[in-house]
C-alpha cells in the first residue's frame, strides 16, 4: 500500500506499507541497504495502530532531521523508537522485531520508493501482502499517480510538540 502524505509541518511525502519476506526466512535490518532518499523500516504488524499512527512517527521523524534536533544519528533507528513508543533503544528495536514483521518505506519522492522497491527485489526480498492493520482502499483518483495509492492529510503540529518535550 502507497500512501501520500501531505502535512501542514513537513509537507508532502510517500509511506509505502507491504509485509515483506526474504528468500532466507524473516529479513533484518542490516538486510535493508541504506538509502539516502528513503527510510527503510522493519516493524512488528502488532505495533502499527493505523496508517495515522505511521504517518505520525514518519511526520515526526521528517520534521527532527529538517531541524536537525533528531536524537539520533539515524532516521531509522528514530522512527522506530517513535512507533514503538519506547524510550530505551535497545527496548524499542527488540521489540520492532517480534511477530509478523512490516516494511515501511518513507520518502519525499514515490519514484525513490519504486527505486528502492525494485532493489529489494533484485536482492531477493519478496514484497506483498497486507500487514495486520490494513486500511480500506480508496478510489484509484486519489491524485497519487497510481491506482495502489491513497491520500491522507496529517496536522503534526501537535504530534511533534509532544516528541520535542
Amino acid at each position: 500500500m502507497m500512501a501520500k502524505i501531505k502535512d501542514s509541518l513537513v509537507g508532502e511525502y510517500y509511506v509505502f506499507v507491504s509485509a515483506i519476506q526474504g528468500d532466507r526466512g524473516p529479513p533484518r535490518p542490516e538486510d535493508l541497504p541504506p538509502h539516502e532518499d528513503v527510510i527503510p523500516v522493519l516493524i512488528s504488524s502488532n505495533l502499527l495502530a493505523g496508517l495515522r499512527h505511521i504517518a505520525a512517527a514518519a511526520s515526526a521523524t521528517l520534521y527532527s532531521m529538517s531541524k536537525r534536533k533528531s536524537r539520533f544519528r539515524d532516521p531509522v533507528v528514530e522512527m522506530v523508537v517513535r512507533l514503538t513508543g519506547e524510550r530505551q533503544v535497545s527496548v524499542a528495536l527488540k521489540k520492532a522485531l517480534e511477530g509478523e514483521i512490516c516494511l515501511i518505506l518513507v520518502s519525499r519522492s514515490s519514484k525513490a520508493i519504486e527505486d528502492y522497491r525494485a532493489l529489494l527485489e533484485a536482492r531477493g526480498v519478496v514484497l506483498g501482502g497486507k500487514c495486520r492493520f490494513a486500511e480500506p482502499r480508496v478510489p484509484e483518483d486519489t491524485g497519487c499517480g497510481s491506482g495502489d495509492c491513497e491520500e491522507l492529510t496529517f496536522i503534526s503540529d501537535r504530534v511533534v510538540s509532544l516528541f520535542e518535550k
